[in-house]
């Protein structure tokens, strides 16, 4: 880039951070430039609500509407959600969609969906189209809620990783569902493992217990009534033997 290139992109970086809404424009008769491309995603980085604007579409004839066609289906394709106005300013044409393509943009910007709302909705299109498995297992979504608004951003919390392409299809659920026309929605996923059960500590339950001095025996508690034996104090506790371990003569 040249100087006054270089310096051109900072000031239009700083004006899109001060924006809620950035209306990018396009001269319709000329070819589409990097640089058009370039503010484009700018502005879509940065999480504005978007209007793409084709000024002198008068001038299009039927092929370069279709040329404009086809660039829309690949240059075009990460913005395909914004709002598009192809208008004349010369002439005045189309002029009055502007405002209500603005108004639309940032409706959709802080438009919020309600909690339970959006887990319904979600557990539906799970249901329909689950996602695919991954190294035998099968990611699931658990509940979702919407973070914050301008621009719309949705945390998504699961039991393993969302894939990039269902992403994509939950994004654009989304946008047939709730609208989301001009404004970008952004979508992270929160994965949750499942807890393990804690093992208990020291023995375990069945092994756990406790012995009592009841008949020169040693009996688990669990088969008797606790009972102690109480012997006289400076005597001597007598040896815990089993009648079978008496001597024999």
């Amino acid at each position: 880039l040249s100087g006054a290139e270089y310096f051109s992109s900072l000031r239009t970086q700083a004006a899109i951070e001060r924006s809620e809404l950035a209306l990018v424009l396009f001269d319709a008769s000329q070819p589409i430039s990097d640089q058009d491309l370039k503010v484009m995603s700018q502005a879509v980085d940065a999480g504005r609500a978007i209007v793409l604007v084709f000024n002198k579409w008068d001038l299009m004839d039927e092929f370069d509407r279709q040329r404009m066609e086809r660039l829309w289906k690949t240059e075009f394709d990460r913005v395909t959600w914004a709002q598009r106005v192809n208008l004349s300013a010369k002439t005045g044409w189309h002029t009055n969609r502007l405002a209500n393509a603005m108004r639309g943009a940032l409706e959709s910007w802080d438009k919020r969906i309600p909690t339970g709302k959006l887990n319904a909705f979600l557990g539906k299109i799970q249901a329909a189209h689950p996602h695919p498995l991954r190294g035998g297992k099968q990611p699931r979504i658990l509940f979702a809620t919407q973070a914050s608004t301008r621009p719309p951003r949705f945390v998504i919390f699961a039991t393993g990783f969302l894939e990039h392409g269902y992403r994509r299809y939950i994004e654009r659920c989304l946008r047939e569902e709730f609208g989301f026309d001009g404004s970008p929605v952004q979508i992270s996923v929160n994965i949750r493992e499942k807890k393990k059960r804690k093992k208990p500590n020291g023995c375990p339950p069945h092994v756990r217990r406790t012995t009592m001095l009841y008949a020169n025996f040693l009996i688990p508690s669990c088969c008797s009534p606790v009972r102690t034996t109480a012997f006289p104090p400076h005597r001597e506790i007598p040896s815990i033997r089993s009648r079978h371990d008496a001597p024999t003569n």
